[in-house]
């Protein structure tokens, strides 16, 4: 493709961004306004028109599926591959560290550890040091670890809030938090950045270096960087400036990784001469849900206008629909399904279903298995999270790194060895003594006090096990060492005699394993140990979905981020599940919960469903909701509201009302449960009887879209709101 035919299909402010040169640039680019498109043009137009060296060109992004969908789109451009780096900013962090580690004390094989590493790490921290408490999570230390590694804060700056228990723990957990994963040759996630931001602070020539190499720098999704990725950002482009970003304001919804709105709000402060440039128009979805998101994230402050656009049409109303409780919900959206791809021939791939908490997935998947329908979940269980994965994966990462206590720890003893947890114990204590690692303790048994000539063999014989395996991986590949350590360990036996009936699955899963490193080998540059294992740490969850499937895809609104469907389905539309109750006090943090919203209704090409209930039960009682202020923020001129009415859907635009075609006559079943047992139109000062709370007074009325809010004063002084549609109230002469 020639330099004409890379910009020829853009349009005016797709081309602007394109044909910008040098120095600073932000794109504000709306939700399916094809940032992608322009990231991608952009590095083949610095390559055929300027004549870029592809090397020094530098492209971060957040996901390894967007990285990868912008190496092949800039392949087509080009005709070849070109020889710019293309990824994560964890993944261009650890490639960088491998050649650099050195300097900050790790050898280049250090290992990555994941979420379930640290918490593990944490809790064993927490028993050696008596501070294994029910007041000290693992979780959440992992979590001020993180927001403090984030923040580029190393232990030895960390200072505790006065007063704040849990942050005096992390004050001594921290440090020797950071001390262990030194001493296994480990780094997690946030230290990947923390580590690189460190190398460039420390070392000028290191700097220097890669300030001369990556000329042009270009960041996807700047709204969701944190503090550690910003400064990493200014290190790199601070000699040239040719810092490109382009990201949504509207679209920040990773407060609580660290994720800072305020660097994408503020690039104009820190690059006086940026360029902006505004991408309004877009290719993705209908006006009319364009219309709809727009209403909502207007009631924002804290985000840059823009007014997005499309000429796909207006499309169809977006569906409001109020059921009576959260197993009715879950019926609506079934048949809803049924009826998308048996009358309107929709596949169940061009479906997704949203929703705010995981939790919510278990009454929509008993409802699908009932009806047969296909779906498939993104962020539930991963593959390398199943135990008998993790297991395998220990031993690789073991003969990469035999410091790696996480590992060591976790294998030492699966299968059986008969190493128990006082031999453990003593060799903990030996290596502790002698600032060594466990693996390097066993090595010399004899050495270890109170170990006996029996123990003494056990842990020697794993010391030489893991020896025969590197000498495997250094003569042999990556499969002939898979195949070597189940061979070795008898694993699969293991797993046969000690899983019975899960057994089948647990072997099926360490075949898909051996299949993937089989594909790995296929499609990798330079395949070898250390690549695979980086690779398996840094993927996402989103980047194993398969788009292709033709199942229902159900995920968090966080993990749909970066997708599209047809058709949307967002359930849990009520006040306290989103907005969350946790966030309902905090400004910042509504507005947050306002973006997610705008985040999923902007995954809708086509339709959008927008799925709520009035009451649901939630950690064992029943709980009355009001629908979600996000639900009242939406123009109401493209609304169509669906209501259940005594086991049957009215639907209702302004003063229209018909019965849609979704009704018991669908099947058995269908909307089981309470029908609508209001009559309506209550007034304050209304006696009423309630079964339970007794008599009362109903001393205000609030109209919803659907339903009223009534707050009634019982005769024991109890104040309680109550739906008027679901509350069984009588009322009183």
């Amino acid at each position: 493709m020639n330099v004409e035919e890379i910009i020829a299909d853009l349009n005016s402010d797709q081309k602007r961004a394109v044909e910008h040169f040098q120095g600073p640039a932000l794109v504000l680019a709306g939700a399916g306004s094809g940032k992608t498109r322009v990231l991608t043009r952009r590095i083949a137009y610095l390559i055929a028109h300027h004549d870029v060296k592809p090397e020094s060109i530098l492209a971060v992004t957040f996901t390894n599926k967007a990285a990868d969908e912008m190496k092949e789109r800039v392949a087509e451009l080009l005709g070849s591959r070109p020889a710019s780096w293309v990824g994560t900013f964890h993944s261009f962090a650890a490639r960088l560290l491998r050649r650099e580690a050195e300097k900050l004390g790790y050898g280049s094989n250090f290992v990555i550890y994941d979420t379930s590493d640290q918490r593990q790490l944490i809790k064993e921290i927490l028993q050696d040091m008596n501070l294994d408490d029910e007041n000290t999570s693992p979780r959440q230390l992992a979590s001020r670890i993180s927001n403090a590694k984030s923040d580029l804060i190393r232990p030895r700056d960390f200072t505790a809030a006065e007063g704040s228990y849990i942050e005096q723990i992390m004050k001594e957990i921290y440090p020797e938090y950071q001390k262990r994963l030194k001493a296994s040759n480990a780094l997690d996630f946030d230290d990947l950045l923390l580590k690189t931001c460190q190398l460039f602070s420390e070392y000028e020539a290191v700097k220097n270096y890669y300030q001369q190499k990556y000329r042009y720098l270009l960041i996807d999704e700047y709204q969701d960087v944190n503090n550690a990725q910003y400064r990493l950002s200014q290190h790199l482009a601070r000699e040239h400036g040719n810092i490109f970003v382009v990201g949504d304001p509207d679209q920040s919804i990773y407060g609580f990784r660290g994720a800072d709105i305020r660097n994408i709000l503020n690039f104009e402060r820190d690059y006086p001469q940026a360029e902006v440039i505004r991408l309004e128009q877009n290719y993705r979805s209908r006006q009319k849900i364009l219309t709809a998101a727009q209403s909502v994230i207007a009631n924002n402050e804290s985000r840059r206008e823009k007014d997005l656009w499309s000429e796909r049409g207006p499309g169809s109303d977006i569906i409001r629909a109020s059921l009576d409780s959260g197993s009715q919900e879950a019926e609506y959206v079934s048949r809803r399904v049924k009826k998308l791809t048996e009358e309107e021939n929709y596949n169940y791939g061009d479906i997704g279903i949203l929703y705010r908490t995981n939790s919510q997935s278990r009454r929509l998947e008993d409802v699908f298995m009932k009806m047969k329908l296909p779906y498939e979940i993104v962020g539930g269980l991963r593959f390398y999270e199943r135990r008998e994965i993790k297991d395998i994966m220990a031993y690789l990462r073991l003969v990469y790194n035999p410091d790696d206590e996480a590992s060591f720890l976790r294998v030492i003893n699966t299968p059986r060895r008969g190493i128990g947890s006082r031999t453990l114990e003593r060799v903990k204590n030996h290596a502790s003594a002698r600032g060594i690692s466990l693996y390097q303790a066993i090595s010399r048994p004899s050495d270890i006090p109170g170990l006996t000539a029996a123990y003494q063999e056990r842990v020697k014989e794993f010391a030489v096990l893991v020896e025969r395996l590197q000498e495997i991986n250094r003569q042999g590949t990556l499969v002939d060492l898979v195949r070597a350590v189940l061979q070795e360990t008898e694993y699969e036996q293991h797993i046969m005699d000690r899983e019975g009936d899960n057994a089948r699955e647990r072997l099926e899963n360490i075949g898909e394993m051996q299949n993937l490193i089989r594909e790995y080998m296929q499609e990798a540059d330079e395949p070898g140990l250390g690549d695979f294992l980086e690779e398996v740490k840094l993927v996402a969850d989103v980047d194993r979905w398969d788009e292709s499937s033709d199942h229902l895809t159900m995920m968090t609104l966080h993990s749909a981020k970066g997708l599209e469907f047809p058709v949307i389905f967002m359930v849990g539309m009520d006040e306290g599940l989103f907005p969350h109750e946790n966030c309902r006090d905090s400004q910042e943090e509504i507005e947050e919960e306002r973006r997610l919203c705008y985040v999923g209704m902007t995954r809708a090409e086509e339709k959008l469903f927008m799925v709520r209930a009035r009451q649901r039960r939630r950690f064992g009682s029943s709980r009355q909701y009001r629908p979600s202020r996000f639900l009242q923020e939406i123009d109401e001129s493209v609304i169509t509201c669906e209501n259940l009415k005594r086991g049957r859907i009215t639907s209702e635009r302004r003063s229209e009302a018909v019965t849609a075609d979704i009704s018991e006559a669908d099947g058995p079943g269908i909307f089981s449960g309470s029908a609508d047992r209001s009559n309506g139109n209550y007034s304050r000062g209304d006696r009423v009887k309630h079964p339970e709370f007794g008599r009362g007074e109903i001393i205000s009325v609030e109209d919803e879209s659907d339903d009223e809010l009534l707050t009634v004063r019982f005769e024991d002084g109890q104040k309680k709101q109550l739906m008027a549609s679901f509350a069984p109230l009588q009322r009183q002469n």
